[in-house]
């Protein structure tokens, strides 16, 4: 006799389907985020959209939300936070530095990953930053972009480069929080 359901008092949580495929609601989420336009200062980076591609997926599940330059996440867990972007620079900036910052006291952030550009002529850089957050407490843990040391004429690439924003932040929730 074939499996097609399990339940805990009353709530489905699990499907088996008869071919072997496995459902679990609610049990991945992902969140994507572009850059709307350029960043050129040395600040919290505020300037995060969705996408306006019918075809591209920016959320599973419960969404991360952001606001004012903060991310917050909807559930506890571990997550997985990728930033990729690119850097234009007219040549005469010597460094610049894209930061995830974490905060645990919904206060108090602190810089943890660094992607940097230096001493580069004039062209466009990526990069790439990855990162995992033990989410314990939906609250008080929170996420951030910064830029900082960006010489005037550079920018942190955002949509108005063109159709698609070439830095995004996806947040993916991974397991439990431990």
């Amino acid at each position: 006799m074939a499996l097609s359901k399990i339940t805990n008092d009353g709530v489905t949580g699990l499907s088996i389907a008869s071919n072997g495929r496995v459902t679990m609601a609610n049990s991945v989420f992902m969140t994507r985020f572009y850059l709307a336009s350029n960043h050129t200062t040395d600040a919290v980076v505020t300037g995060w959209t969705g996408s306006n591609h019918s075809v591209e997926i920016m959320n599973i599940g419960t969404a991360v939300t952001h606001s004012s330059g903060n991310f917050t996440f909807p559930i506890t867990g571990i997550w997985r936070l990728v930033l990729q972007g690119r850097i234009n620079s007219p040549g005469n900036d010597t460094t610049t530095a894209v930061y995830i910052n974490i905060t645990t006291d919904n206060s108090t952030y602190t810089r943890m990953m660094y992607a940097g550009v230096g001493d580069v002529d004039s062209g466009t850089l990526g990069f790439f930053i990855q990162n995992y957050i033990n989410v314990d407490n939906v609250t008080n843990v929170k996420a951030q972009i910064e830029v900082a040391s960006i010489a005037n004429g550079s920018s942190l690439m955002g949509q108005s480069n063109g159709p698609i924003s070439p830095t995004q932040v996806v947040f993916e929730r991974i397991t439990d929080s431990q």
